[in-house]
């Protein structure tokens, strides 16, 4: 399913409002709603009650696309747009996938925010995106990544996210 298929076919406040799409010198260009706060991703610290209303609208959005079979996959502060009525919609539905029998397997979104078991190449789920939620949702409350991304490799991150990271990130959900 392409994201302009899933655009065309979302109808939720919580996902951005689709206006249309043409081509352009054999490149597709889609319209969609413009949201004056831009993503969430370069807002630092984000105080708590803020965050609260901010997951409603995500986890809104989230619930509305696995209601018709649809796995974000690339579920990031970059793709959480807000306006300045105080409104957050998802986007970017690039890597976006149907589930099928509720199991995805392919390897494509953002590896930061990927769930130990994409990395590791198994089977996945609804599961998956609600870990990125988890790891978006601590960096917009922490006001910086919630794991030394910087100081690894790219190999390395994606190791330390499959074997420390799960066990560190445990702590704080004790």
């Amino acid at each position: 399913m392409s994201e302009l298929e899933i655009l065309y076919k979302c109808d939720s406040p919580y996902i951005i409002t689709f206006f249309s799409a043409f081509f352009v010198e054999n490149r597709i260009s889609i319209c969609t709603e413009f949201m004056d706060g831009g993503s969430l991703d370069v807002y630092k610290r984000v105080p708590e009650h803020v965050l609260g209303r901010i997951a409603v609208a995500v986890v809104e959005g989230l619930t509305y696309l696995w209601s018709l079979k649809i796995l974000h996959r690339d579920v990031k502060p970059s793709n959480m747009l807000v306006n300045t009525r105080g409104q957050v919609k998802l986007c970017d539905f690039g890597v976006s996938t149907q589930l099928v029998n509720s199991i995805a397997k392919t390897y494509v979104g953002t590896n930061a925010y990927m769930a130990p078991e994409r990395i590791s190449g198994e089977q996945y789920g609804i599961h998956a995106d609600v870990w990125s939620v988890g790891i978006s949702f601590m960096e917009l409350a922490l006001g910086m990544f919630p794991y030394p991304q910087v100081s690894y490799l790219p190999l390395q991150l994606l190791q330390c996210i499959v074997d420390e990271v799960s066990r560190r990130l445990m702590c704080f959900c004790i």
